[in-house]
């Protein structure tokens, strides 16, 4: 079958790692063939992950939803599959299946297929069918420490995301006041703002689209750090950060997919002197001893399992 794959935008937050993996993955474990859509206009795009799709899928950038059927017959596209927010859009294709994945909130069910990612969507109800998203990242054992003059003896905590995924303000104050106190642990952030003044052992590096330089950003963590007020309808970096067996320092606040999934496997504060505390006793070695993988059910595998019955049957 030749499956076409929609977003808003193409960007660095999760709709679009997912949308990738989604496509990817239709190609390689199920034996269809994908077509990438999004909205050439929308100011959320980034050329960098537009040129990642680029280089796998054939991609097409529209003006609108309405221009998509014109390649959907020429492809001869069977369905479309629709990653959004969960609002009625009244965006649907007249001559494919409309397949739309619910990400926020499953409040106004439509299109031919409607399905959210997990049952903390708001919203959600029995009737609405669940497929996950996926955490697949390259297995290899390279880290940034050198090339970042972290010595290798530092304790790291790290994190990526949404460049406004990371706006506990509690948490920035925190972070500042325990590394400019403790010169041996380092925070290190991918594409987040800016929260504080500069410090040696605070850094910020720019978006990575990379999967083999997110795993070495992973590999030179000794823990991630989260603190996402929004909370998590799925939990896409925590699930890549758990995947690679590193402990995860979050908080049980917004939508509570994350603790879910995490359980007794998260180190949990909420409030400052908790996540204070959590920093300064942190252990490295005794983590390495620990399995820590909470998100043992999202393989491609096993994700493409769901996607197939509920999308494509």
């Amino acid at each position: 079958m030749n499956i076409a794959f929609w977003d808003n935008q193409l960007c660095e937050r999760g709709t679009s790692v997912s949308l990738y993996d989604y496509a990817h993955y239709n190609e390689k474990i199920l034996g269809n063939t994908s077509y990438i859509f999004y909205n050439k206009n929308n100011s959320e795009n980034k050329e960098p992950i537009i040129e990642k799709f680029k280089q796998r899928f054939i991609v097409h950038g529209v003006n609108s939803f309405n221009e998509v059927d014109f390649y959907l017959i020429k492809y001869k596209v069977s369905h479309i599959y629709v990653i959004k927010f969960g609002k009625n859009d009244s965006n649907k294709s007249s001559v494919a299946k409309t397949c739309n994945h619910c990400v926020f909130d499953a409040s106004e069910p439509h299109g031919d297929v409607y399905a959210a990612v997990s049952k903390c969507v708001k919203g959600y109800t029995d009737s609405i069918p669940i497929v996950s998203h996926m955490i697949d990242l390259p297995n290899h054992t390279l880290n940034m420490r050198e090339e970042l003059s972290i010595p290798a003896d530092a304790i790291v905590f790290g994190g990526y995301g949404g460049a406004n995924s990371f706006d506990i303000k509690y948490v920035h104050e925190v972070i500042y006041d325990v590394a400019k106190e403790n010169k041996h642990m380092y925070f290190l952030f991918a594409n987040f703002n800016r929260f504080c003044p500069e410090l040696p052992n605070i850094i910020h590096l720019p978006m990575i689209t990379s999967m083999d330089k997110k795993t070495a950003f992973i590999n030179t963590c000794d823990a991630q750090i989260w603190g996402c007020s929004l909370g998590e309808t799925f939990g896409i970096a925590i699930g890549e950060f758990s995947m690679k067996n590193k402990p995860i320092i979050a908080s049980k606040v917004g939508t509570l997919n994350h603790a879910l999934i995490l359980k007794e496997k998260g180190l949990w504060y909420q409030c400052p002197e908790e996540l204070r505390d959590i920093f300064v006793t942190f252990y490295p070695k005794e983590s390495k001893t620990k399995e820590l993988n909470a998100y043992t059910e999202y393989t491609p595998e096993k994700v493409m399992r769901q996607f197939n019955e509920v999308f494509l049957q």
